[in-house]
């Protein structure tokens, strides 16, 4: 399967990317950044959640039995780089903290457009 790229050259023009900064993928394509928008980012990501209370060592060991397979060349190939991903790998903190500002942002959003709460 080829990265997404190949489709540019067929039939769509790309006008930006989503990431902070430009993706060797495009690299010719700006940013949204770079092309005037200051608004929060719109992005996808993927992650392992746990239930409550779940042991730090359980926590752990998952933590790093998915950074070593994600890092594996045949699996960064298939669903990282044929899929034209930015692969971003952080600890459960962070993943944690990124889920809450995300959150936050979200109820900014609808807060602004007027959509309540259901």
């Amino acid at each position: 399967m080829k990265p997404i790229g190949w489709l540019l050259s067929a039939a769509i023009v790309a006008l930006a990317v989503q990431t902070a900064s430009a993706q060797n993928f495009f690299p010719d394509v700006p940013t949204l950044e770079e092309t005037g928008y200051k608004g929060p980012p719109s992005r996808s990501w993927y992650g392992i959640f746990v239930p409550p209370k779940t042991p730090r060592p359980i926590i752990d060991k998952l933590h790093k039995e998915i950074q070593d397979i994600v890092k594996q060349p045949a699996f960064m190939e298939r669903h990282i780089i044929e899929r034209s991903l930015t692969p971003y790998l952080n600890t459960p903190e962070a993943f944690a903290a990124d889920i809450k500002k995300d959150r936050v942002e979200a109820e900014k959003m609808m807060k602004a457009a007027g959509i309540e709460p259901q």
